[in-house]
């Protein structure tokens, strides 16, 4: 039987593959009831996912951000966001991704992201590490004290954390993707000194978070509430080193 880490792999490319082709074509899109944006190619994908799953894990449940939840037997729970970027894919910025993870009682066991346009494929197992392309990742140990290198993701543009992180001065060195995986991808690499993500669903950070983790990141919440799906979520990541400098950071942000 094939394993649920090599189907994660082989499904975000081959869907990530379709998503590449969709990408700038005439297909449908729509709203969603929060004012999100959904397209056809989200469905299809999360379609081709869920099938695939059935057919190699028929006993495992499955929850996705365009379909409804399928309960399981097996203790296994899939998280699936078939374009993360949705409004980014629309507008024609190639910056989305194809979102798989799995996880247990205990939390996050495997995960896959596929960013197609960028042609890379991060993937994670708990306790094995995580790559990039078949390459090795671990996360960036700089730290500037005065403009640190952040990323971030949050479901409530209007959050009162955001006004005042652009508000603070010195300024951070701030990057905003438009995609919480590929926020959480690009920091396990190495791309920034800390990331942060605001009220995430779990289809959202999932696959992202464990390959973080996998590349040396330490998590903290900002709700008392670690991540563990299918909880919304709140969090930080940093180098271990790093990690309290960048909590009293974000902690100036509220205070």
């Amino acid at each position: 039987m094939e394993s649920r880490t090599k189907l994660a792999s082989k499904l975000a490319e081959e869907v990530g593959a379709y998503v590449a082709e969709q990408f700038r074509a005439d297909i449908g899109s729509d709203k969603k009831e929060d004012g999100t944006d959904v397209t056809d190619a989200d469905k299809e994908a999360e379609h081709r996912i869920r099938a695939a799953i059935r057919v190699h894990f028929p006993d495992d449940a499955i929850v996705g951000e365009e379909h409804e939840n399928e309960e399981g037997e097996s203790g296994i729970t899939w998280y699936i966001d078939p374009i993360d970027g949705t409004t980014n894919f629309v507008n024609g910025i190639p910056i989305f991704a194809v979102s798989i993870a799995y996880a247990d009682d205990t939390g996050l066991l495997g995960a896959a992201i596929s960013m197609p346009m960028m042609k890379t494929l991060y993937l994670a197992e708990r306790g094995k590490g995580a790559s990039m392309n078949g390459r090795p990742i671990s996360v960036s140990t700089l730290w500037d004290a005065e403009r640190p290198v952040i990323t971030f993701s949050v479901a409530d543009r209007d959050d009162e954390r955001i006004a005042a992180l652009f508000a603070h001065r010195p300024r951070p060195r701030a990057r905003i993707f438009g995609s919480a995986v590929a926020t959480l991808a690009f920091f396990a690499e190495g791309g920034a000194s800390g990331t942060f993500l605001i009220d995430m669903h779990p289809w959202d950070y999932a696959a992202g978070l464990l390959i973080a983790q996998e590349a040396g990141a330490f998590m903290e919440p900002l709700d008392m509430k670690a991540p563990h799906p299918p909880r919304k979520a709140s969090f930080i990541l940093a180098a271990e080193e790093n990690i309290d400098a960048f909590r009293t950071f974000i902690d100036q942000l509220t205070n």
